[in-house]
């Protein structure tokens, strides 16, 4: 007698085609395909599985198909790419002034300078704003109540 965990597992291991499962587990396979929807959609599940590696198997074999569907797959993701890549720049061409010449800014890097010269280009830029800031003085000066105030609240005496 077949109960669908046998069947489940028979179906993940041989697929959707009756003729590659075991012998003695056909007719009752084939008999309760008949009676259970629950298998009848497992069976279609496993069936459109069985097209998809065939179809892989047939590519697999055929090194024009195997480039032109890698073509295919760069082209898809490219497109994908420069999609995203247009609807951030239409979300912010109405930003600031500073915005749009950092993006065109980002865009000459990103077409002309490989991304490692950059990135090491970018932290330089960063580390140098740090220190210039660090060395900087302040152009605020805290009056003397707000001092204290602070001073008293970081000493847990409260405001």
């Amino acid at each position: 007698m077949m109960d669908i965990q046998r069947f489940t597992s028979l179906a993940g291991t041989y697929g959707a085609a009756f003729e590659r499962w075991p012998e003695e587990d056909r007719l009752a396979a084939r008999a309760f395909v008949e009676h259970s929807a629950e298998a009848q959609r497992l069976i279609a599940d496993e069936r459109l599985l069985d097209e998809v590696i065939e179809r892989g198997l047939r590519l697999r074999t055929n090194d024009q198909a195997v480039s032109e569907a890698a073509g295919r797959v760069a082209l898809g993701v490219m497109n994908t790419i420069r999609a995203n890549e247009a609807g951030k720049r239409a979300r912010h061409t109405g930003g600031s002034r500073l915005w749009q010449r950092l993006d065109v800014v980002r865009a000459f890097v990103a077409h002309h300078i490989e991304w490692r010269y950059a990135t090491l280009g970018l932290c330089m830029v960063s580390g140098l704003g740090g220190i210039w800031l660090g060395l900087e003085r302040p152009d605020h000066v805290i009056d003397g109540v707000t001092m204290a105030m602070l001073n008293a609240a970081l000493s847990g005496g409260g405001l």
